[in-house]
């Protein structure tokens, strides 16, 4: 609990102050956790409360809903964190450390990039401080024989019509050790703002 107030300590006191440069505020990265929450112990949810608290100096939380039709408790919550920042989910998955969690949702701004040889298309925040690999969504267990479209294929099509900018959200993944998300959804997004240098 200690070294997690002294780490956001340390990296809020890294974060770049972005109106004090007068530098446009790039779009942040939004976070989705889906977690069994609703039916908490008083006492576990009054430290979960606190853990939230701590962490809030990066991600903000920015809403918490019921999860439609459930009945065993689960919760979508959404937190936003700021584009100048390093993305470190980390420091989210450990204020939920002792509750159940289903998925982590990730939502990002950025530049796309397909490497010439693997055909792995990539996408940078405009801060570059987060990079993601684009992966399909998986099969459903429940329904194998359920066609899994080709989310990467549409931003592969739309990048060959020579878009750059998307905006991008999936579940968060770990791919031999690089960030990836299933491609949920993507929609084009406008070019990122100007820094102080480009307006000279």
């Amino acid at each position: 609990m200690i070294r997690l107030a002294i780490g956001l300590a340390v990296l809020a006191a890294g974060l770049p102050r972005a109106q004090e440069e007068n530098r446009p505020k790039l779009p942040p990265y939004r976070v989705a956790i889906k977690a069994k929450t609703k039916f908490l112990p008083f006492k576990k949810a009054g430290e979960f409360q606190e853990r939230l608290k701590q962490i809030s100096v990066y991600a903000r939380q920015s809403g918490r809903e019921a999860v439609p039709g459930d009945n065993a408790g689960w919760e979508i919550w959404r937190f936003e964190i700021s584009g100048e920042s390093k993305f470190d989910i980390s420091i989210i998955t450990r204020a939920f450390g002792d509750v159940q969690c289903g998925r982590y949702e990730l939502t990002i701004t950025g530049t796309a990039e397909q490497d010439p040889k693997s055909k792995i298309i990539f996408v940078t925040s405009y801060g570059g401080k987060v990079k993601v690999k684009l992966m399909n969504p998986r099969k459903n267990e429940s329904n194998p024989d359920q066609e899994v479209p080709d989310e990467v294929g549409k931003v592969s099509g739309k990048m060959a019509e020579g878009k750059v900018y998307f905006t991008v959200r999936g579940e968060i993944f770990s791919h031999g050790g690089t960030l990836a998300i299933l491609l949920a959804s993507s929609e084009e997004a406008s070019p990122p703002p100007p820094s102080k240098e480009d307006k000279k």
